[in-house]
């Protein structure tokens, strides 16, 4: 709209009679032009045009597509703070950079959706939050007027989801607390829980393995058909892959560890593959229902392993027929060491330490015998030993 200014007059007819008629006072006319519909129909508000190419300041123009701006220019295109009401209904408040919306700014849409934050080339990107019309609020990354990166969603129906949004949905790691009070952090796919995560619920239950488009699939990626938390097969899969590897690294590390500490092999292999067992359970518990099974099997299954790791680690030499066998024709007597022990230089537990001997390794005795320590021979290096882990033999 634009209103054309200019000075005009009237003229009045003579009442009567042939004299000229007197001078009308100056008048100043203002018309307005009015656009379109409003023409003929008594307009009142300025039809707006666009910016002229070199306008610089404060104005209200209408941009190619329609919609009006209100606000700062520099050289005709909007340029620092201002309003933007599109021709849909939505509004926009804030920084404009060379004609765009950049910086900071909040858009208004038509049906109450917000969105308040950063903006770049018309579209939010960077970090903002949305409120949508169903009442869910978004705060977190935007990319190129996407949701993007780290978040904290509060959904309409009480839900909340903290953490890496990609995308129309969850992806990545994150945090999931439902009203109801479940609660599952670990791997998302597409709004889903798959990976790897762990599920808590109000009811004490916990369930910490692989998920699969947002089904728990155990420790080891099974379950039965019944689709439910916590499936039998499962569990019983995990308790026999991990006696398996109970037995195994336990007798292993039992083999590896008597020649360094001395103890019992028998004990040493027991403890070491109960401890293994116990904690490749800890990884599949907590499933409603099985706990009293569970506790069974794992008490029968320590005690049977058990037993066997201590057998196939005890790893005794046989005795010899007579000491010729095995150290030559020695005349003098030979011993067995009895437990794991400390071969040292001196006849006391402050001399130096040269070895240690294994439970079942054939000595012979020099016959120098100190306070309850016994001088002997062992792969032609002399050193003592206490008496209590020696066995003598008779010739």
């Amino acid at each position: 709209m634009a209103e054309v200014t200019g000075k005009g007059s009237t003229s009045n007819k003579p009442d009567s009679g042939d004299s000229p008629p007197k001078p009308a006072p100056q008048q100043q006319v203002t018309m307005t032009m009015l656009k379109g519909s409003d023409f003929g129909m008594g307009g009142t508000e300025p039809a707006l045009t666009k910016a002229p190419p070199n306008f610089t300041g404060r104005g209200k123009f209408l941009d190619d597509d329609g919609n009006v701006y209100e606000g700062d220019y520099v050289n005709g295109k909007p340029h620092g703070k201002g309003k933007k009401t599109f021709t849909d209904g939505k509004v926009y408040e804030g920084d404009y950079d060379e004609g765009s919306e950049s910086g900071k700014g909040k858009m208004t849409l038509l049906n109450g959706a917000v969105y308040e934050g950063d903006f770049m080339l018309g579209a939010p990107h960077g970090f903002g939050r949305s409120k949508e019309e169903n009442g869910s609020v978004y705060h977190g990354g935007w990319s190129n007027g996407k949701k993007s990166g780290r978040c904290k969603y509060t959904f309409a129906n009480g839900n909340v989801y903290e953490g890496n949004w990609e995308g129309e949905d969850a992806n990545g790691k994150g945090k999931m607390t439902l009203k109801n009070g479940n609660v599952y952090e670990g791997d998302f796919v597409n709004g889903k829980p798959h990976g790897k995560g762990k599920a808590t619920y109000p009811d004490g239950r916990v369930e910490k393995g692989k998920w699969k488009n947002g089904e728990f699939k155990g420790l080891f990626g099974f379950s039965s058909s019944s689709g439910s938390y916590g499936e039998p097969f499962g569990v019983i899969l995990s308790i026999i892959i991990s006696a398996v590897i109970a037995f195994i690294s336990g007798t292993f590390l039992a083999n590896f560890l008597y020649k360094f500490i001395p103890l019992n092999p028998d004990v040493l292999s027991i403890g070491l593959v109960a401890a293994v067992f116990i904690v490749c359970m800890i990884t599949c518990r907590n499933h409603k229902g099985l706990k009293v099974v569970k506790l069974a099997v794992v008490l029968i299954g320590i005690s049977a392993i058990g037993i066997i790791g201590a057998k196939a680690t005890a790893n005794k030499s046989p005795k010899p027929q007579t000491t010729e066998t095995t150290q030559g024709a020695n005349t003098n007597p030979s011993a067995e060491i009895t437990k794991n022990v400390n071969f040292r230089k001196g006849p006391s537990t402050n001399d130096e330490v040269i070895r240690q001997l294994k439970q079942g390794d054939i000595v012979i005795l020099t016959g120098e015998v100190s306070g309850g320590w016994t001088q002997i021979t062992r792969d032609g290096e002399k050193g003592w030993v206490s008496n209590e882990y020696l066995k003598v033999w008779e010739k």
